[in-house]
């Protein structure tokens, strides 16, 4: 199966990434033992052998020409996607289906009366368009009804070859339900004050198998992550580690470093100190605290991922910024992508219900260090 991700399959809005994130935990939860699930690859979830799932959260009706259903459609006609491979086809959505749409009797309908259903709401969306134009002759038609001509007039085989594999869920429970019930049918035997927590952690865990083009779980590995992330979150909570900071450290041996070598090109001197307060701290925490502890030091690894992968994205998106203005000053705006990092809130170190702002931008720092981390302050046009 070609790795192709269909071009209508990206999502909008950050509560609908962590809703699709939800739902592709619960199903990770019923994988088979030979399954993998892939999230963002094929679509929004895919199971392998079985399923591909898009998943939407929206608040309107599905009515019959709602947007949602004709691109899903319009995705699975799509000539990279394999629909054979599929033993069905899914649309889950938080919408309820209209009153009088034809999708109300969809589950109980044979093929050739589905096909009719969604041929006729083409032809009737033709025939308003027509009297339309009568009226206001350079009216143009409507995204659905595009979408619907595209169907059904180059992809009207391979629709019928679909059509028996289309389910379609309605009423899923939106994002804050379906968090619930994350937390009941899952984190039941972890102690009331860890049970967000870990359902955090395995979201964490989900998200760190990004690949490429997309995220592959298999049943082994999401089996192995449950068993760590259960252990860590078995026991109460886990305040993150204290150690007591030097008070006469000196920061003279610390000048020649490549880390702040890369401040220095900024020209942000007046960091220099806490930066250099920031790297000794969250060294002494790896090395006596998380070093010798096998699953802590695993998911620090993993927190250096996050952190490139956020510094990484930021950097592009101001380096873009720079480009589109060229009155900005690369100086002043790599401070300003400096502060922005160093000053955001941040993110939690699994499995610890707290994450010190100077331990994190300490590991900025250990990054920054290493030259095949390729993590610079210093933006270019």
């Amino acid at each position: 199966m070609e790795n192709n991700k269909l071009p209508n399959s990206a999502v909008d809005s950050t509560k609908a990434i962590s809703y699709q994130l939800l739902v592709a935990l619960d199903i990770a939860y019923s994988l088979d033992q030979d399954q993998k699930l892939w999230i963002e690859k094929y679509g929004d979830v895919t199971i392998s052998h079985d399923s591909q799932i898009e998943v939407k959260h929206l608040a309107k009706p599905l009515s019959d020409n709602n947007i949602a259903f004709w691109n899903t459609i319009k995705n699975w006609l799509d000539k990279r996607f394999e629909h054979h491979y599929y033993k069905s086809l899914v649309l889950s959505t938080t919408q309820s289906i209209g009153l009088k749409s034809i999708f109300n009797q969809w589950e109980s309908s044979n093929v050739e009366k589905r096909y009719s259903d969604l041929y006729e709401l083409w032809i009737s969306a033709e025939k308003r368009f027509k009297q339309k134009q009568v009226e206001k002759p350079h009216h143009k038609p409507s995204e659905v009804l595009a979408i619907q001509r595209e169907i059904f007039n180059e992809k009207n085989a391979e629709l019928k070859e679909i059509i028996p594999k289309i389910v379609i869920v309605s009423d899923a429970p939106n994002y804050e339900k379906k968090w619930s019930e994350m937390v009941r049918k899952y984190a039941r035997g972890i102690p009331s004050e860890n049970q967000q927590l870990f359902i955090q952690a395995l979201i964490g865990f989900l998200i760190s198998a990004q690949v490429q083009d997309g995220w592959e779980i298999t049943n082994s590995q999401f089996t192995e992550e449950v068993r760590k992330i259960n252990s860590l979150y078995q026991n109460g909570q886990h305040i993150f580690p204290k150690i007591k900071k030097s008070a006469d450290l000196d920061h003279t041996k610390y000048v020649d470093k490549l880390f702040i070598k890369k401040i220095n090109e900024i020209s942000h001197h007046e960091v220099l100190t806490e930066a250099i307060n920031d790297y000794v701290y969250a060294n002494a925490i790896i090395w006596k605290e998380l070093k010798g502890l096998q699953k802590s030091y695993e998911y620090y690894l993993e927190y250096q991922n996050q952190l490139k992968r956020k510094h990484n994205s930021k950097y592009r998106e101001k380096c873009a910024e720079l480009k589109l203005n060229a009155d900005h000053d690369i100086v002043i705006s790599s401070q300003c992508f400096y502060d922005h990092l160093m000053g955001d809130d941040p993110q939690l170190l699994c499995p610890y219900t707290n994450t010190p702002i100077d331990f994190r931008n300490g590991v900025y720092h250990i990054l920054a260090d290493d030259d095949n981390d390729n993590i610079h302050w210093k933006l270019r046009r």
